[in-house]
């Protein structure tokens, strides 16, 4: 926080019931900084950290930037902890070392990255506090900003920094123009930080020129921010100014709950001028409480502290010392309180409070009977006020005028702004509905499409579904006799044989009947998955029923076929594994083989008759039938003796 003296602003057009507490809020609207973070976001997370440390622990933050060098740390780096330093020195109100720590870097000739020199500029401009530190930064920031981009976080810093020097050198009608620009440039993005820098400005210029309310509710959206964040010390400072805002609207009791509350978030120590300014508000807003005792207690502290610390803000505290003794009726004590402070009326007239000094002591005088000193004083309290309240209403008018001045601009961009809005919308309608006809069709082309393939998908799967076994997964029955011309019939057209078997899974009642069906689904399984491995690529097999199977040999002779038919019979060799124990496996087997054109059913009913002699004759055999007049070559009868199970039928 500032000191009262550094800044000379007015007074607010008030009532005599609050007249002093309005005395402490302009000034104190014009020298109290704000402990928010930077305004500008430096680019590392250490480097925003150390930012936001220097408004909660100022002094670690300066123990850790005491021996910080360029050589050692970089260019960018280096800058970026000085302007921590700086800013840690704002918050331990030391104005005069925070300019110096940012200047040092805007003037040794570093190259300074953009951000970083914006940053370097806004704490030099706001700790400027007579007019030529002022005129000086408001040149450098000037020139800073017409190379910044508009609508810019750049930009915006550079608005508030010009916004702050305005108030600071006593022009607030200036301030709220670039106040309020910022603030509404910034509004699209309200969780940045240059907005809410914005917005807690702009609240100390709406509040002096009178607009309380809206000063209470731009105050507000900071501490929301602020809320967010835990950012405690900032708080602090926020609930410090809405307590400002409510004691100068006369809401006094609010007034202290915001200064209790400002006071339970700020850490002691930190800042003992801040502190003794909290003291200070306290006290006024006791006093018009009447709770006498309490704002004694508080004034003391601020009056020791402002003691302490060479600040002129002394005389307020003094000012309302007197005042609580002409209410306690300590007439006499006032008079010299009062005696003392107008005898060196520079530290009065810094804060604009001489005029309320004579009115009291007018006051102490006719209560001490002193009719003639009363009259004096109240003459040179009515001529001065009305030069001072003069003063304030040409600087609120100013205001008002520039804040109109300002609306209309906004208005009338707005209204510009509407205008290309609707020419774009209307532009970006055309364009919609085209997008959305040529979208329609697409839609209706895809789902057409859609459509088109999930009938193909559903027609194909209810096929599987119709063509295959759903035990085993072979082909079944209704495939085979629904594609008999294909798989029977094309050897014709190369003069091929084709060979074709009916197999019969042994005893297969008494597998169920001692393994259970599950047992059986197993051994049909097995067996399917077994013949799968064993046949050739264009072999067909499928279930013909219960425990059957047909199986199709295309291009094959009568010892191919039985060759793929015992490579089945060895992988059984083992049995099955089932639940209810391993399941010996074996079959019999009828082929038939031809190479003239034959009916399916014609081929089934000479392979049922083979396969009948192979359970005849003893089961866990393969019979062969001659359909046609095909010879068996020397090489089969040499493979088909080799095993005393294959009977041949007579040629």
């Amino acid at each position: 926080m500032r000191a009262v003296a550094r800044i000379i602003n007015g007074l607010h057009p008030c009532s005599r019931t609050i007249a002093f507490a309005f005395v402490l809020i302009c000034s104190l609207l014009a020298s109290v900084e704000v402990a928010h973070a930077g305004c500008m976001e430096a680019p590392t997370q250490e480097l925003r950290q150390l930012s936001e440390l220097a408004g909660q622990d100022p002094g670690a933050v300066l123990a850790r930037t005491a021996r910080d060098t360029p050589a050692s740390l970089g260019a960018m780096r280096y800058g970026w902890r000085q302007a921590a330093r700086a800013e840690a020195f704002d918050t331990l109100s030391r104005p005069a070392d925070a300019r110096r720590a940012a200047l040092r870097l805007l003037e040794d000739g570093m190259v300074l990255h953009d951000a970083l020199r914006v940053e370097l500029l806004t704490r030099f401009a706001i700790n400027g506090f007579n007019k030529d530190e002022i005129d000086s930064a408001v040149a450098l920031v000037e020139r800073a900003r017409r190379g910044a981009m508009r609508g810019s976080a750049a930009d915006a810093c550079l608005q508030i920094a010009l916004g702050e020097m305005q108030r600071m050198r006593g022009a607030p009608e200036r301030a709220v123009v670039y106040l309020a620009d910022a603030y509404r440039a910034t509004s699209d993005r309200p969780l940045n930080p240059q907005h809410i820098i914005a917005t807690e400005k702009l609240a100390r210029v709406v509040d002096w020129a009178g607009d309380h309310l809206q000063a209470i509710s731009l105050i507000g959206e900071v501490i929301d921010w602020d809320q967010a964040r835990q950012r405690k010390l900032a708080l602090s400072t926020d609930y410090y100014f809405r307590g400002v805002f409510n004691l100068g609207r006369g809401e006094f009791q609010t007034a202290l709950a915001d200064f209790n509350r400002s006071r339970a978030l700020a850490p002691a120590g930190v800042d003992p001028v801040g502190s003794a300014f909290l003291d200070l508000q306290t006290c006024s807003a006791l006093i018009e409480l009447r709770a006498l005792d309490g704002a004694r207690a508080a004034c003391q502290r601020a009056e020791e502290a402002f003691g302490r610390y060479g600040e002129l803000a002394q005389a307020q505290a003094r000012l309302l010392l007197a005042r609580i003794s002409n209410l306690t009726g300590e007439h006499k004590k006032a008079l010299d309180l009062l005696n003392g402070l107008l005898a060196n009326a520079d530290a009065l007239s810094a804060s604009s409070s001489a005029p309320e000094a004579y009115r009291l002591r007018s006051d102490v005088n006719q209560r001490l009977r002193r009719t003639v000193a009363a009259y004096r004083d109240l003459d040179i309290y009515v001529r001065g006020i009305e030069r001072q309240r003069a003063s304030e209403q040409m600087k609120q008018n100013a205001v008002l005028r520039a804040r109109l001045d300002a609306d209309r601009a906004a208005a009338r961009n707005e209204e510009l702004r509407q205008k290309l809005d609707l020419s774009a919308t209307r532009e970006r309608e055309r364009a919609k509905r085209e997008s959305i006809l040529v979208g329609a069709a697409v839609i209706g082309l895809l789902l057409i499409l859609t459509i088109l393939g999930m009938s193909v998908y559903h027609r194909r799967k209810l096929t599987r579904i119709a063509n295959t076994d759903p035990l085993t997964g072979l082909l079944n029955r209704r495939f085979v006799s629904e594609h008999e011309r294909l798989l029977v019939s094309t050897h014709t057209k190369t003069g091929d044989s084709l060979a074709l078997a009916i197999v019969d899974i042994d005893h297969f009642k008494a597998i169920n009947d001692t393994y259970g069906h599950d047992g059986g689904d197993q051994v049909l399984v097995a067996f399917a998955d077994v013949a799968r491995g064993a046949l050739r690529k264009d072999d067909v097999i499928a279930r013909w029923g219960g425990e059957e199977f047909l199986v199709i040999f295309p291009r094959a002779s009568v010892a191919e076929a039985v060759g793929a038919l015992f490579r089945v019979k060895n992988a059984l060799a083992a049995g099955v594994s089932t639940a209810g124990g391993v399941v010996p496996v074996k079959f019999s087997v009828g082929i038939v083989c031809c190479r003239t054109a034959e009916r399916l059913h014609t081929l089934v009913q000479r392979a049922d008759e083979a396969l009948y002699r192979a359970k005849a004759g003893g089961r866990d055999r393969i019979e062969i039938a001659e359909l046609c007049s095909l010879p068996i070559t020397a090489n089969d009868t040499l493979l088909l003796a080799d095993d005393r199970r294959i009977g041949a039928a007579a040629t």
